[in-house]
């Protein structure tokens, strides 16, 4: 039997804030968290703006833990924690066994510094091994930092919990991915709690460099603050961004019982692949429309039970046409009357993160009937032709709520959320 699953803490951090209500509100007012990169000199490259989390500091744990972690596995832990403090979730009156953590988690790159100073150790015809290992200093943790399950380690031992414990690595929608595998744990009884989020940092030029010769991201380098348009007609990329978010969901009986806040009901989820380019989406939006129609469908609503949707909306070209087309094809002509709006023309795109920030937002928008804007949408696109709520906050009733999350290589996840009513 299905349980019925809830959300019932929440934290993030992101550039337009180090918690859930701080970004919340800078988003309900249309703040960009967007600006030139101070993670690293880019003031060579084609694209030099990013969005960063300002002011982040480790977290106050264990020492000896944070040393095999980078700052993606930071972010994380600080949302991980702010989560089960803000569920009021106190572990040792629980059985740990059924609580469990599943993450999105971005990879990590080693920086240039680094790769230059080991192409010092290779000699012509092959690695000069001997060398290498006597003056490297490669330190043993280093295997721990670059990995994507190293969190979950972290998290696990810092909260002593025992249940189900996993990691999604499914590009952009990761964090979307892992919130409807710990959905689908909790329904099918393995973990009574699911800790679930997803969490991605900017710690050196590789990735933004690869990102930029695909031509993905955004070269609007004279206004920082307009660079990130989804929708817009003149939209020329997405802004890379940082940031975690992470989530408590559980059933509704174990909420009751603790007596737990609620902020809204996961109703459904649904995945897919498009099969079509690594790197694109396709024009015809086959693959967000199949995991749009999947989440409504394990829902058990219709098209027009939808009162609001929270876009993937990067603002990049084809990306935004897709999903534009994939929404008019499952909504019909009832998509001009969908209110469909993008936060990452405020954050930028948070990666393997920004499903889990987009789900908290999408929580806080059935709960208080506010939608956050698209800022940056000035001039209509004829083929993104919807309501995208542009420049301002909205004031509307929303029972139920689209999340989407699309990411490189053609996995689409959606999360169906809904209006908590007990």
């Amino acid at each position: 039997m299905n349980k019925r699953v809830v959300i019932t803490g929440m934290g993030c951090l992101t550039p337009v804030g180090n918690d859930v209500e701080t970004t919340w509100q800078n988003l309900l007012a249309g703040i960009f968290g967007i600006d030139y990169a101070k993670c690293f000199d880019a003031s060579t490259f084609p694209s030099k703006i990013l969005g960063e989390v300002k002011g982040f500091e480790a977290p106050a744990c264990d020492g000896n833990l944070l040393k095999y972690a980078n700052r993606s596995h930071q972010l994380g832990i600080s949302a991980g924690l702010m989560a089960v403090e803000d569920a009021q979730l106190n572990i040792k009156e629980m059985d740990p066994a059924e609580i469990g953590i599943s993450t999105g988690v971005g990879g990590n790159y080693p920086d240039l510094d680094q790769l230059r100073y080991y192409y010092g150790f290779s000699k012509e015809g092959g690695w000069d091994h001997q060398a290498f290992a006597e003056k490297a200093e490669i330190s043993p943790t280093l295997v721990f930092r670059r990995s994507t399950q190293t969190l979950l380690c972290i998290m696990a031992r810092l909260l002593k919990v025992f249940g189900p414990n996993m990691t999604s690595q499914t590009a952009c929608a990761s964090a979307a991915h892992a919130i409807g595998q710990a959905y689908r744990i909790i329904q099918r009884g393995d973990a009574k709690v699911m800790i679930a989020g997803g969490t991605d940092a900017i710690e050196n030029p590789i990735l933004f460099t690869g990102f930029g010769l695909l031509g993905a991201l955004s070269s609007r380098n004279i206004e920082p603050e307009k660079a990130s348009r989804p929708f817009d007609a003149q939209r020329d990329g997405f802004i890379q961004a940082e940031g975690a978010g992470m989530l408590v969901m559980e059933t509704l009986d174990s909420a009751r019982k603790r007596g737990a806040p609620v902020y809204a009901e996961i109703g459904g989820s649904g995945t897919s692949s498009n099969a079509y380019r690594v790197t694109d989406f396709p024009l015809d939006g086959a693959g967000p429309k199949l995991s749009m129609e999947r989440a409504l469908t394990d829902a058990g609503i219709q098209p027009t039970d939808i009162d609001y949707i929270n876009a993937h909306g990067t603002s990049t070209t084809q990306n935004d046409i897709s999903e534009t087309v994939a929404i008019k094809k499952l909504f019909g002509d009832y998509a001009y009357k969908i209110p469909v709006s993008s936060i990452k023309s405020c954050l930028g795109h948070l990666v393997c993160g920004a499903g889990a920030v987009e789900a908290i937002i999408t929580a806080m928008t059935v709960k208080e009937d506010k939608i956050p804007p698209t800022i940056n949408y000035e001039h209509m696109d004829p083929q993104c032709d919807l309501d995208y709520v542009p420049n301002e906050m909205r004031e509307k009733t929303v029972n139920f709520a689209l999340s989407n999350s699309f990411g490189f290589g053609g996995q689409s996840t959606c999360l169906v959320i809904k209006k908590y009513t007990g």
